[in-house]
């Protein structure tokens, strides 16, 4: 799609957004994934607006693309329910493909490699990870419906409010298996017990950062989990969690609902366990990405945030081919790209990447002192007050217990920050988004979907969170 093409198709404003800090080598996975899922299945989304400025990362994705594709994987679902089964077997089959290179990497010793031999172990794992992505990218499509089409479609089915709607979507499309951040939370629940019971936890210890090194890993960077880490973990692990058990037959004979939307929560459960299970396979990538990343800056003697900017083909050309960075790219990023089943991803740097920026993302959230979200977690204690924290990139952020942690949108590398916060905000988000999950299994309060919660609240405003009602209200502005 060319430029004025697209900064056209901006004017619709009818998108889903999501942000985060990124670089662009954490996020190649899923960008080719997304473009291959386009030629795998005859319907899927579109197009895909994608920016970082000053290493923060924007992402827009066309709603009424997603709902087409989200019909066409629900009337999927609708006529054999076994098709998910096959699917399944092929993103777990291209995951044991992308673990092997993992492996791989493990025992290696990667300052012995030669710059070739680097880049083929690297395109590898990224190759398999791109398969895993291109089947995984059904539940981006069915959240972006799950948030923006189905509340609507089930209150007009079941004529209700918005409260009973988010009582039911909340316990019928929680998913039915353990997330792996609750089988994380249990591995350092027995380490805590052993060491309770006078036993030595070391091997225990090695087991957990064996199976969890890549845990801290994120779009923005990765660093190694530490015993040290892991022992701080186990002093403040709770053996009392969130209540994620409820009943659902009391739920749907309370609200008389019909067969057809319990199997459609279903779906939606079971594709919510699939995008924690994508998250699960993709980190351990993401890791070694930056790992390998680091490897070439040092051996190069460059600034690694260069390195994490380059294009699939830039890296390719700058390892093997005439080992040149393009003087477009910088470490803080500055560029925009769209994917598209054609032609694939292309990138916008300069003033196009500007352009594309300000027609997307360049609106400015209006001032308010009141702040209003979907309610995904509760606790005896309806209304909450506290210190706001503001946090994109939790790796090293300074935060202490008991205050309110504010993001766009958590991910695995957050957990040990909500443990410790005494309530979670974000600006996105649907019922089964990783905070929605992760808080519930927690036992955090947690409002998700805010639209404005991270532009309108700063470090140190004092907040009244209404656990309840689901708004958020600024008690007093940090000076």
């Amino acid at each position: 799609m060319k430029l004025d093409r697209i900064i056209k198709f901006a004017k619709k404003d009818r998108f889903w957004y999501a942000e985060a800090d990124a670089f662009l080598q954490s996020c190649l996975g899923f960008t080719h994934g997304f473009v291959k899922s386009q030629r795998i299945f005859p319907v899927y989304i579109k197009h895909f607006i994608f920016s970082l400025k000053d290493g923060h990362g924007y992402q827009a994705v066309d709603i009424d693309d997603a709902k087409k594709a989200s019909d066409y994987f629900i009337s999927l679902w609708e006529k054999d329910k076994n098709i998910y089964n096959k699917i399944e077997k092929k993103w777990r089959n291209a995951e044991k493909r992308q673990n092997k290179i993992i492996a791989e990497l493990e025992k290696t010793n990667l300052r012995k490699l030669s710059d070739r031999k680097l880049f083929s172990l690297y395109l590898k794992m990224l190759g398999h990870s791109i398969d895993v992505w291109s089947y995984l990218g059904i539940p981006e499509a069915i959240g972006i419906y799950e948030e923006h089409i189905l509340p609507n479609k089930v209150k007009k089915k079941l004529k209700i409010n918005e409260k009973d709607y988010t009582e039911i979507a909340v316990i019928l499309s929680f998913p039915q298996k353990e997330s792996f951040t609750k089988k994380y939370e249990e591995s350092i629940g027995n380490i805590k017990k052993t060491i309770e019971q006078g036993k030595n936890p070391k091997q225990l210890i090695k087991e957990h950062i064996k199976k969890y090194y890549w845990i801290r890993s994120g779009y923005h960077a990765a660093s190694d989990l530490t015993k040290n880490e892991v022992l701080k973990e186990v002093k403040e692990h709770k053996t009392k969690h969130g209540k994620t058990d409820v009943d659902r037959n009391l739920i749907i004979k309370k609200y008389q609902i019909p067969q057809k939307i319990i199997d459609l929560f279903d779906f939606i459960s079971l594709m919510a366990y699939w995008r924690d299970e994508r998250k699960r396979a993709s980190l351990p990538v993401i890791y070694w990405i930056f790992k390998l990343c680091d490897d070439i800056a040092r051996r190069k003697n460059v600034d690694y945030k260069i390195i994490y900017n380059l294009s699939l083909d830039d890296f390719r050309n700058y390892l093997v081919g005439e080992k040149k960075i393009p003087s477009y790219v910088s470490a803080k990023g500055n560029f925009s790209f769209y994917m598209g089943k054609e032609p694939g991803v292309k990138y916008f740097y300069g003033n196009e990447h500007k352009k594309i920026f300000e027609a997307y993302f360049g609106k400015k959230k209006k001032a308010t002192k009141k702040i209003i979200g979907t309610v995904v977690s509760k606790t005896d204690e309806v209304k909450i007050k506290g210190v706001v924290r503001v946090i994109h990139n939790p790796i090293g952020a300074k935060f202490k217990k008991g205050e309110i942690l504010v993001t766009a949108m958590t991910r695995p590398e957050f957990v040990p920050l909500m443990k410790k916060a005494s309530a979670v905000i974000t600006d996105q988000g649907g019922l089964t988004c990783h905070a929605a999950i992760v808080s519930r299994e927690l036992g955090v309060p947690c409002i998700i979907g805010t639209k404005i919660a991270t532009k309108v609240l700063k470090d140190g405003d004092q907040v009244e969170v209404d656990a309840n009602k689901g708004i958020v209200k600024i008690i007093k502005r940090a000076k």
